[in-house]
């Protein structure tokens, strides 16, 4: 059972412009700038799981709903969005979802066997944000754990 401190609306109130991303979300999507925040200003969370929960206000649950509607994904060919592909598949290589689903708790299973690249778990998590998305021979060669071997860069340029 959740404490009454994080299940208490009146400690939620406010969206705030702050880091709250984590890298398997792309670069310019608005939960990498953007949570909802507790007014003690201890306790975070992402703008999609604000609108999940049931105690939540209407109110902060409408303004996250606005923030996430008014991203436009950019192309699939942005170098950054490249990039991103290459750090969540590089990140979970070896890894595949039998289900389609794209939570690591319940969804990725590992496995040493080829079960087909569609069904790597790194690709369905990118088919969150980009439906059609099927991993080519080449962007399974660009992959890469942390940092970009040909780009000499760092994940945390990412």
């Amino acid at each position: 059972m959740a404490k009454k401190i994080y299940t208490d609306p009146s400690n939620w109130g406010k969206i705030v412009k702050k880091d709250a991303g984590s890298f398997l979300i792309p670069p310019t999507h608005p939960e990498r700038s953007y949570c909802v925040k507790s007014l003690d200003g201890k306790h975070a969370m992402s703008l999609s799981s604000a609108i999940l929960y049931k105690w939540i206000e209407s109110g902060i649950k409408e303004e996250a709903k606005g923030i996430l509607q008014s991203w436009e994904a950019p192309s699939i060919d942005d170098p950054d969005i490249r990039n991103w592909i290459y750090l969540v598949l590089g990140h979970f290589e070896g890894c595949y979802t039998l289900n389609g689903g794209c939570n690591p708790n319940t969804d990725m299973v590992r496995s040493d066997q080829d079960l087909g690249s569609n069904n790597l778990f790194g690709a369905a998590c990118i088919r969150r944000y980009y439906p059609s998305y099927a991993p080519s021979d080449d962007d399974l060669w660009q992959a890469f754990w942390g940092w970009n071997r040909a780009a000499g860069e760092t994940a945390a340029a990412v």
